[in-house]
């Protein structure tokens, strides 16, 4: 049997799930940045949270989708060119959104 790592963000749709309280413990906010075309998927990807390198939600099988980790708190997001600064809630699920040109960080309402 092989394993098989995902990381990063890519274009495709997976069925499955993430669960705060999964992988992650519900310590943490997960940021849905997986991308695709609207009105779908986001579109963006998280580079970075305060500059340092993403982190991102794992699993020992490819039922979990490879969302971003972010400890509660305000945090800066780069989002390739573009910074954007949020406070995010422990066990909490965001979603990119861009209104008008202008990306903002929301809670995702399933």
């Amino acid at each position: 049997m092989s394993r098989v790592a995902v990381s990063g963000c890519f274009g495709l749709l997976l069925c499955g799930c993430v669960s705060s309280t999964g992988s992650v413990g519900g310590r943490q906010a997960i940021v849905d940045d997986v991308t695709g075309k609207a009105p779908y998927l986001s579109g963006y990807c998280v580079d970075a949270v305060d500059g340092k390198p993403v982190r991102r939600a794992t699993s020992s099988t490819v039922t979990v989708i490879p969302m971003a980790l972010v400890d509660p708190g305000r945090h800066a997001l780069t989002i390739g060119e573009r910074t954007v600064t949020a406070v995010f809630e422990a066990g909490k699920s965001y979603r990119i959104k861009n209104e008008h040109g202008t990306l903002s960080v929301v809670e995702k309402v399933d």
